[in-house]
């Protein structure tokens, strides 16, 4: 049987278990909701070939939803009007991830668009930052945000 001081022992080294894998990649995995008035949720998967990206927007006229990971179509009025596709990196271990983005307008009179957000993990990875560091290839100086979003499941949309 186990004194008191091994059974504290055993549970800091839980503990300490537990923080050595948080801010690692696999705790970006999962599906976040958007803090705020907005209706939107983002998914991040992790695959061999990095992390996936899926996105859901419900803002009155305006829809954006993903048929495949890194792809997103935006609708306004029920019309088609862009088509988003994403790029994600990160260091192995990182406690952030850069999020690429590419919108290419379906329809002639919107514009080409592009954005860089960076993607924080906050408050022992049940919050999700993000921040506008780039957006059509200027720099946001300081970066715009934080956006933050919250952990709703463990497994992404």
């Amino acid at each position: 049987m186990l004194k008191r001081t091994g059974w504290a022992a055993a549970a800091i080294g839980l503990i300490a278990s537990a923080w050595a894998c948080w801010g690692r990649h696999g705790d970006f995995e999962g599906t976040w909701a958007r803090v705020g008035l907005l209706d939107s949720s983002i998914s991040l998967r992790e695959a061999e070939d990095g992390f996936h990206f899926r996105w859901k927007l419900n803002d009155g006229d305006k829809l954006i939803s993903c048929t495949r990971d890194d792809f997103c179509e935006e609708f306004r009025d029920g019309d088609r009007v862009y088509e988003y596709h994403f790029r994600l990196d990160g260091p192995p271990g990182s406690s952030e991830i850069i999020v690429r983005c590419d919108g290419r307008p379906v329809v002639s009179e919107m514009e080409p668009v592009s954005w860089v957000d960076r993607i924080v993990l906050h408050d022992g990875g049940r919050e999700l930052w993000s921040y506008l560091v780039e957006m059509n290839g200027e720099k946001m100086e300081p970066p715009v945000g934080p956006i933050r979003f919250v952990r709703v499941a463990e497994t992404p949309f």
